[in-house]
C-alpha cells in the first residue's frame, strides 16, 4: 500500500481541517444564540437559513473527497525495481488508463512525483513496467514508451 500525497492535496488538507474547525463552531455557537431569539417565526427562519448556508458551503468539499475517493479507488499503484536496488513508482489512472505517472524514492517514507502525467501510446499495465539505470537517471518504460525519470537533486 502506498500513501501519496502532492502538494496541493497538502494544502487542501488544512483547508479542510479549517473548515471542519468552523462546522465544529457552528454546531457549538449557533444554537444557543438562535434559541435567544423571542419570534418563533424569526428563529425558524434563522435556523433554516444557518442550515442552508451550512450546506451550501460543505458542498464543494463533498464533491472534492467524492472525486478524490472515486480517483484512488480506481487508481493502479506499481513499485517496479532496477537492477541496481533502486525503485519507482508507477500510478495509473484511474479515470484515463493510458496516463501514468512516476514518483521516486527520496526517503525510506516519503515519495516524490518525478515525471507529470504522460499518455502511453498503446495499451498500458502499471503492473508491466521496466526500470533500468543509465547514468545518473533511470529510464522507466512503460509499454512501448520509454521516460526518463530524473535525479531528485536536480
Amino acid at each position: 500500500m502506498y500513501f501519496i500525497i502532492p502538494e496541493w492535496a497538502l494544502i487542501l488538507s488544512g483547508h479542510l481541517l479549517s473548515g471542519v474547525a468552523a462546522l465544529a463552531a457552528l454546531v457549538l455557537l449557533l444554537p444557543p444564540l438562535v434559541r435567544r431569539i423571542s419570534r418563533v417565526w424569526l428563529r425558524r427562519l434563522t435556523a433554516a437559513l444557518a442550515v442552508l448556508a451550512s450546506i451550501a458551503a460543505a458542498l464543494p468539499w463533498l464533491l472534492y473527497f467524492v472525486g478524490m475517493g472515486l480517483n484512488s479507488i480506481s487508481a493502479t499503484y506499481a513499485q517496479a525495481w532496477s537492477k541496481t536496488g533502486e525503485s519507482a513508482i508507477v500510478e495509473q489512472s484511474g479515470f484515463d488508463r493510458q496516463s501514468f505517472s512516476a514518483y521516486s524514492q527520496e526517503s525510506w517514507l516519503l515519495w516524490q512525483r518525478s515525471v507529470r502525467w504522460k499518455t502511453a501510446t498503446e495499451g498500458l499495465d502499471a503492473k508491466d513496467c521496466k526500470l533500468a539505470g543509465q547514468s545518473s537517471d533511470l529510464v522507466l518504460s512503460c509499454g512501448a514508451d520509454d521516460v526518463v525519470i530524473p535525479p531528485l537533486n536536480d
